[in-house]
């Protein structure tokens, strides 16, 4: 993928619609590399792929399946049972006394018991065959909405991002419904979204967007923003950037590519912040838009709210003092004194002082978030990097999660097929603590692991405490002790866990590191 340049568009498309979505203005002079970015929204590899179905047979042997449909067989023979009985006594069941009624579910049960055993077997079977075809259809209602009724790829001249967008759940949701286990749904999920960094936040956010109705035993789908941060995009500044780079330097090898990007973002400002909990991507580069004066949305600022005095040119050497240290920038004295409206105001004496003192806490809040404590959380960070890739046709390349059993901690990972065929894998903080150590920048090389490293030391069997005994996975206690609700992760107490981890028990941890198992390309650790 060559250079991009920037358009005063929102790209976005439905595979049955080529119209521009959310268009903010005319599309004028569309050049070659425009066309690459319009193309690559209109052909999203996702929508390439097929239909999802799960094996028939296999849908009649899963016992979530079975038992659901046992349970329903169950429910019409007892209707049945008791419809014959309030026929008998011509009556409506809403208008039957608290003791008939009482007398009417004890007729119901006892009849039950005696109803004809290889009857109610044939029934279940049925039910069994008809709870499989319409999962079967539920899956393929899911297929068709990724396929055809949602939106991949958003760009503009501001922010770019790659996500799952869609409008067209509701139109589904009678077939969705018909899903029994959540099992099913990630089968969907997988089929699709496996090796893509559009992964990631499925498999951690996957409950957030589908809810299983206990007593209807109906499942029912949310809206995909549910999945994603607040500002979890790229600005189109650094995302134009990064593509460059990345595209410049894979010729030999994607990891050479992605070497290459992350020293240039590490260089100007890129900040790995495992305490930020509301943020998503856009955290993890400067805060480009407080230097333009502008607001979130790259409208202009009100004078009052502006943190910075005057707009710095973009890509002057205030521009790249700002990006390389956003906090050092207002901590050089003439930087401050020039640009710093907080600063300013602090010092402005003829504000009344309630104003004053309500601009001023304003002002130091937008400094708290954006320069001061700016950063993503470790996958995120991964999750940026995996986007470019996969942007340049890097086929196979996901964000995943492991433990450590040498440092106790959790690894956030970029995984991905190289040009050799080989995966490679990528610790980015790691990665980003590494280059910023090093002495000799300039020579300086990433390490990139192939699959022996969840031989010699990542996992997707965290090692655990229980009764103060500590448990590895090579322990023969250990497929039982992980299931004690008295179990813990071990974890290195120096090492701050990403904020969506740290309120995480033990069973939704190792569930959630058991997904990450299923989805790699570690035969292994499957």
């Amino acid at each position: 993928m060559k250079k991009i340049s920037k358009l005063s568009l929102s790209i976005g498309f439905l595979a049955t619609s080529f119209t521009p979505l959310l268009a903010s203005s005319c599309l004028i002079n569309v050049d070659k590399e425009t066309k690459n970015v319009i193309d690559y929204a209109k052909n999203f590899p996702i929508r390439l792929k097929s239909n999802f179905q799960t094996n028939i047979e296999e849908l009649n042997n899963d016992p979530a399946i079975r038992e659901a449909a046992n349970k329903k067989t169950i429910e019409n023979v007892k209707l049945e049972i008791q419809n014959e009985e309030l026929k008998k006594l011509n009556k409506d069941l809403n208008n039957l006394t608290p003791e008939e009624k009482q007398q009417l579910d004890q007729t119901v049960e006892n009849k039950f018991a005696s109803y004809d055993r290889n009857e109610l077997n044939s029934r279940t079977n049925e039910a069994i065959k008809n709870v499989s075809n319409l999962v079967q259809e539920a899956q393929k209602a899911l297929s068709d909405l990724f396929i055809n009724k949602s939106i991949y790829f958003i760009y503009n001249q501001n922010y770019a991002n790659i996500r799952w967008i869609s409008n067209f759940i509701d139109t589904y949701s009678d077939k969705l419904a018909n899903f029994v286990d959540y099992k099913d749904i990630l089968a969907v999920i997988n089929h699709f979204f496996k090796n893509t960094p559009l992964n990631y936040v499925f498999l951690t956010k996957y409950k957030s967007i589908i809810k299983f109705e206990a007593i209807s035993n109906k499942v029912s789908f949310s809206s995909p923003t549910l999945l994603y941060k607040t500002y979890d995009q790229f600005y189109t500044y650094f995302f134009t950037k990064f593509n460059e780079i990345f595209a410049q330097n894979n010729t030999n090898s994607y990891s050479e590519g992605l070497s290459e990007m992350l020293k240039y973002a590490i260089e100007n400002g890129l900040k790995i912040n495992n305490n930020q909990a509301v943020n998503g991507m856009q955290a993890a580069m400067p805060s480009i838009f407080l230097a333009l004066r502008k607001n979130l949305t790259f409208t202009d600022e009100t004078e009052s709210n502006a943190l910075f005095r005057e707009a710095l040119e973009i890509n002057s050497d205030k521009w790249y003092e700002f990006i390389k240290d956003p906090k050092k920038f207002f901590e050089n004295a003439d930087n401050n004194n020039r640009y710093s409206n907080l600063t300013a105001t602090e010092n402005n004496n003829s504000l009344q002082l309630a104003a004053k003192n309500r601009l001023i806490r304003t002002l130091k809040s937008i400094k708290n978030e954006w320069i001061d404590n700016y950063g993503a959380q470790a996958p995120d960070v991964a999750r940026m990097f995996a986007f470019i890739m996969y942007f340049n046709r890097v086929s196979e390349v996901q964000v995943s999660v492991a433990y450590s059993r040498i440092n106790h901690k959790l690894v956030s990972y970029i995984e991905f097929k190289d040009k050799d065929g080989k995966y490679k894998y990528l610790d980015v903080e790691k990665a980003v603590n590494d280059y910023k150590a090093a002495n000799d920048k300039n020579n300086f090389k990433f390490t990139f692991y192939d699959q022996n490293i969840f031989t010699n030391d990542w996992t997707f069997k965290p090692t655990i405490v229980l009764n103060s005994e500590t448990i590895d996975s090579s322990n023969s206690k250990y497929e039982e002790a992980i299931k004690n609700n008295a179990a813990k992760v071990l974890f290195n107490d120096q090492i701050i866990l990403p904020y969506d981890y740290q309120s995480m028990n033990t069973n939704e941890l190792v569930e959630l590191l058991n997904l990450f198992a299923k989805n790699s390309n570690i035969e292994g650790e499957k």
